[in-house]
């Protein structure tokens, strides 16, 4: 959805805020994508919220096909 590429685009931005609430909306309207996930990981690690972070990042890791 255009909300992830809105997110992201917020992220490199610095808009941390913005950036949250959209990947959020993203994560809601297709739970499914790793991306939102990741890049939601990404700014909690840049915000010092690790326990956030590390949350995301392994929500992403259990949403990639296996090889």
């Amino acid at each position: 959805p255009a909300c992830l590429l809105l997110g992201e685009v917020r992220l490199r931005q610095g808009r941390r805020d913005q950036a949250e609430a959209l990947l959020r909306k993203a994560v809601a309207l297709e739970p499914g994508r790793a991306k939102a996930r990741y890049l939601l990981g990404r700014l909690y690690e840049d915000s010092a919220r690790p326990k956030e972070a590390l949350s995301a990042y392994r929500a992403a890791l259990e949403l990639l096909p296996l090889k």
